[in-house]
Order: structure tokens, then sequence, then C-alpha cells
């Protein structure tokens, strides 16, 4: 039985869509630890100081001074979660949220908006914490993926606002609808949470996620910095004085991927452009599975 669960966790994380990667990364942080705090306090017959110094240096500091000494916090307190109530909510909304932004704008796209959210998301957090006055945030430890999978929500609903999800016992609701909600959720939670520098920290990734898909509207690609290739190109084409176009759900295929969409038939462009306004008006689960298949594939191209 074991064997087969490590088969399948092993076919996502080398076959699967990012969302599914970044699930499965999160969980097993945090089953490690978990078991870590376990260990560490039994040997400490009870006292988790040990386990508090060992966490203390991968959780986002309140303080500026010290996330200069720790910056990789700024990355690594987004896997972190020590409740399982937190991971549950946070890796639901992932899921949901994130196979939407998949289907609209590309899966490549989803690592890049969960850096960017985790980063700025988290630089918000402690800039505000330490400089605004009246927050007293500097010994809280910030921690939890409220910054990159608010910057994925945000980045979902600014692409296609009236999309529709159906919720248990209320129905269809337009996703516009339920994001001002998880944003009203943050504020309420920077006054009366215990932790507002997590709060600070989701309003900084909503804020990432919105900008991404501005700049990704107005010809400009902010992911093409994870990829290589399409870092040459952009070198390229910037000494030529030229834009990096990208493809967009709204205007179809933009001219910095021309070469790559040149290669397919015009029929499996013009099926693409269908199934997305499909999905516009009637939301993904209207698609039938030879959809649904062929958006996946196109969607990894």
């Amino acid at each position: 039985m074991f064997d087969s669960i490590i088969r399948d966790i092993r076919y996502e994380l080398t076959r699967g869509n990012m969302v599914t990667k970044l699930i499965l990364i999160s969980c097993g942080v945090f089953v490690v630890f978990l078991l870590t705090k376990v260990v560490t306090t039994s040997i400490a017959g009870g006292d988790p100081v040990v386990f508090n110094q060992m966490l203390s240096w991968f959780v986002l500091p309140g303080q500026f001074g010290k996330l200069v000494v720790q910056p990789w916090s700024l990355l690594t307190f987004s896997f972190i979660h020590l409740s399982i109530w937190q991971i549950l909510f946070n890796m639901l909304l992932l899921y949901w949220f994130g196979q939407i932004a998949g289907d609209l704008i590309g899966d490549r796209r989803i690592f890049p908006i969960y850096v960017y959210g985790a980063l700025f998301g988290g630089l918000f957090a402690v800039l505000v914490c330490t400089f605004l006055p009246g927050i007293r945030s500097g010994e809280h430890m910030i921690m939890g993926a409220s910054a990159p999978v608010m910057a994925i929500i945000v980045a979902a609903a600014t692409l296609a606002p009236d999309y529709l999800m159906r919720l248990i016992l209320i129905g269809p609701v337009r996703i516009k609808f339920i994001v001002w909600v998880l944003l009203l959720i943050q504020v309420i939670g920077i006054t009366a949470g215990p932790h507002p520098g997590s709060s600070y920290a989701g309003i900084g990734g909503a804020i990432t996620g919105f900008l991404f898909v501005v700049i990704l509207r107005n010809g400009y690609d902010p992911s093409s910095v994870f990829r290589k290739r399409n870092r040459e190109k952009i070198v390229k084409k910037r000494q030529a004085n030229q834009k990096s176009k990208i493809i967009s759900i709204f205007d179809t295929i933009k001219k910095n991927e021309l070469e790559a969409r040149d290669r397919r038939p015009d029929y499996a462009e013009q099926r693409l452009d269908e199934i997305l306004d499909k999905i516009k008006r009637e939301g993904r689960g209207s698609l039938t599975r030879d959809e649904l298949d062929f958006l996946e594939k196109m969607s990894k191209s």
C-alpha cells in the first residue's frame, strides 16, 4: 500500500501540474516540521524552546533588521504551517483557484505567481510591521501560504471575474465576490487576529497577483525570468526595441509566442479559443473530458 502511495506521489511530482506539486511540497513540509516538533519537544521534556529556535530560521520575522540576516525566509515561510486547519484552508484555496488560473494563463505561470506572491507579500508584511506606528509584531513569526495563495486567487479573479464557482449550500457564485470576502477576512485579521503580520502578507500577496495580471495584459510576461530560453529571447528583443508579447485570454494569441503557436494547426488555435470562451461563460465544470484533456495539453505546451 505504501509503495503505491509513494509511486503516486512521485508521479505527481514529476508529471502533475504545478498546483499539485505545490500542495504536495507544502504537505510534506508540514509533516516534517510536525514530526520534528514531536521529537525535539519529547527530548527536551516538553519544552518547545529548541523547536522554536529552529523554526525561527525558516519563518518570516516581523522586523526588517532580522530579515536581512535570513533573507531566504521570504520564500521558506510560505511553505510552513503548524496548524492542520491553516494548511487545509490554504491548500483548498490553492487547488480551486490554482486550477482556474492555470487554465486561463497556463500551468507554467502558477509557480512564478506563487514565488512573486511570497516574496513581495512577505516583504510588504515585514515593512508594515517594522515601520507603521502602532504595530508591535516584531516578535511574532509570520508563516503560512496566505501571501502566495492570495496572489493566485486575485490573479484568477482579475483574469475572469465572472467565472462561476459552485459552493456547497450556496450554489454558483462569481469568483469576484468570493475574493472580496477573502480580502475582508484578511483585513479583519489585522485588527482581530493574534498575528497581524500574516494578514498583511495576504494583502501584499493579493496586490502582487493583481499587478502580475496587469503587467501581463500590457504585453510583458513576468514569468519569463523563470525560463532561460525566454530570458535570452527577451534580451535580444529589447536590443531591437521590441516588446515581448504574451498570450492573453482576451486577445487569444500575441506575438511573444507566435513562433511556438505557428507550429500548431489552425484548428487547434480555434478550438482553444472556443474552450476558453466556454470557461468564461459557463465555468470549468461545463467542459467535457475531451475538452479538459485538450486544455491540459495546451496549457503545458
